[in-house]
């Protein structure tokens, strides 16, 4: 599970309302609501998201929040999310941005590989003669997980 927590800020210089922030890629896409945001106010939301198969074969989770507003005159006011803690981007197990969306949250996913076989057969069949066919049966399991880098 990622939690994600997002901070709205209110840049402008008029107080706004009606201050929906929405986030498509965590578990419910509407994230909160905020009656009015003052000049210069901040207001902090958390959320979730739980991770996916595609989540863990792809090796990141790419994110972006977005809010929009009113202003006192009931014009529209949008803005989306930067991450405030980027990964570096020298460093060999950074995925990379997202090139349709520059502006996302990274979160890479450890993925850990790991496999059991097992392979058995009948021992209470008797073997004695050349050429007698032994049959075997082989299971193999995926037991391996991932999880989010922190």
């Amino acid at each position: 599970m990622i939690e994600y927590t997002i901070t709205i800020e209110n840049t402008g210089n008029v107080t706004l309302t009606n201050v929906v922030v929405i986030d498509g890629h965590t578990d419910g896409s509407e994230v909160g609501t905020i009656a009015t945001l003052a000049v210069g106010e901040s207001k902090t939301l958390t959320t979730t998201h739980a991770i996916t198969q595609a989540d863990l074969d792809s090796g990141v989770v790419y994110n972006i929040a977005a809010a929009t507003a009113k202003d006192p005159k009931g014009r529209e006011v949008t803005g989306r999310s930067t991450d405030n803690s980027p990964l570096d981007p020298n460093d060999p197990e950074n995925p990379g941005t997202d090139p349709s969306c520059p502006d996302c949250t990274i979160v890479p996913i450890e993925q850990l590989g790991a496999i059991n076989i097992f392979k058995t057969t009948d021992r209470n069949q008797t073997y004695n003669s050349v050429g007698e066919l032994i049959e075997y049966t082989i299971n193999i399991e995926n037991t391996g997980m991932a999880r989010a880098k922190h």
